[in-house]
């Protein structure tokens, strides 16, 4: 007998086959008859049992899992899942949308997950404009990470957060704890919705070693926290996952200012970060290509003027907030420049339609308006802080 066990994989059986979910949001389908040309087997929940020689079963049945891979989905909504591992071929800097993202500072990202449980009407990703989900190796985002922290002359910051809600990657604590052995790595944050916040959750990530909550807490009503995120919102839950993060660790409050529709809700979000003596970060509502775009965008300079009203009004900071701070450092190496022409190689598709995911000199270069699957050459129009985009040559 052969029994496979993977931490990260659960087995369940269906009539026709056996339905396997991946990191709690991810799932893919093995028929019977595919399971059965490797040997009897019997489905536990956290395993899957062969009665055939081990040699041949790990054989059949991890080329099979690789095969099915590709055919990876969100349990959302059903959209395709790339999974990005260390043998995917697919480097972890290049990409806003996913892996690492150093601005030369002592500040680096990191984007583990695109999956949300909200869809929020501000939001700069729009999922309905996206084709595809990702999900990183944990792994994989910790030994690419430590080269860079190495680079590094100071001690470096880690945000954890990206085109997803990172407390639906389900690797969230272990990437914590790992992240936390490095001994170069001051502060942790992350930003959140909240909605999967709890005083449980909450102690394990800490102690951990999370210093830095960032909630995206957008009004103090019901009906309109429900008509910003688009979804029935747990309000009350939310505002006391704040109030326990406030008591026992760093908490930031970061709403998005919508002229016309939480204008009202700013200030009691000031009022309430001042009950808790939690600062308050408010972001302006920008319009993205590919967002979502409820009313139209304010000029940043009006937009500093209303914060500089309320900073007097309320007698407190809100256009100096560095929290944890940021300051230059050691850039990474760039291989590619704006207008230069390369040849990627395309090995997935992106999140938008009709964008591939290349890949050259260890960089994912994003390559607009692409239709190909095979090595191409490309002209870079987007250079900035080692993420590239780029247009197919005679296409």
């Amino acid at each position: 007998m052969v029994i496979f066990k993977f931490r990260n994989l659960k087995f369940f059986e269906e009539d026709a086959g056996i339905g396997v979910i991946f990191m709690n949001y991810f799932n893919f389908y093995i028929s019977k008859k595919e399971l059965e040309q490797i040997g009897r087997f019997r489905v536990k929940k956290s395993h899957i049992e062969f009665i055939s020689a081990k040699k041949t079963a790990e054989k059949k049945f991890f080329f099979l899992l690789e095969r099915k891979f590709t055919a990876l989905k969100s349990i959302f909504d059903n959209k395709p899942c790339l999974y990005v591992h260390k043998n995917s071929g697919i480097p972890l800097i290049g990409s806003n949308e996913f892996g690492i993202v150093d601005r030369a500072t002592n500040m680096i990202e990191l984007k583990p997950i695109t999956l949300c449980n909200l869809d929020c009407i501000y939001c700069s990703v729009a999922r309905n404009k996206r084709v595809l989900d990702i999900v990183v190796e944990e792994e994989y985002l910790i030994d690419e990470l430590k080269k860079i922290v190495e680079l590094k002359k100071n001690r470096v910051n880690i945000h954890i957060g990206g085109q997803g809600d990172p407390t639906l990657y389900s690797e969230l604590l272990n990437l914590v704890k790992d992240l936390r052995k490095i001994k170069k790595i001051r502060h942790i944050s992350m930003a959140t919705n909240g909605v999967l916040l709890n005083k449980a959750n909450i102690d394990s990530l800490i102690r951990a070693g999370i210093t830095h909550f960032h909630i995206s807490l957008n009004s103090m009503t019901v009906k309109r926290a429900d008509y910003i995120s688009d979804r029935k919102y747990p309000l009350k839950k939310v505002i006391n996952s704040c109030r326990y993060i406030a008591e026992n660790s760093n908490l930031v409050i970061a709403p998005v200012y919508i002229p016309s529709i939480n204008d009202n809700d700013i200030e009691e979000l000031i009022k309430f970060s001042k009950e808790i003596d939690s600062p308050i970060l408010i972001q302006n509502f920008l319009e993205y290509r590919f967002g979502k775009k409820p009313v139209n965008a304010i000029s940043m300079k009006f937009f500093f003027q209303k914060l500089k009203y309320l900073e007097k009004k309320y007698n407190l900071n809100l256009t100096g907030l560095n929290e944890p701070e940021i300051k230059p450092d050691t850039a990474l190496a760039k291989p590619f420049r704006k207008r230069d022409i390369i040849s990627v190689d395309i090995l997935s598709n992106a999140r938008i339609r009709n964008t591939k995911i290349g890949v050259a000199d260890n960089r994912v270069v994003t390559v607009i308006n692409c239709f190909k699957n095979r090595k191409i050459k490309v002209r870079i129009i987007r250079d900035k802080d080692n993420i590239y985009i780029a247009k197919p040559l005679n296409e």
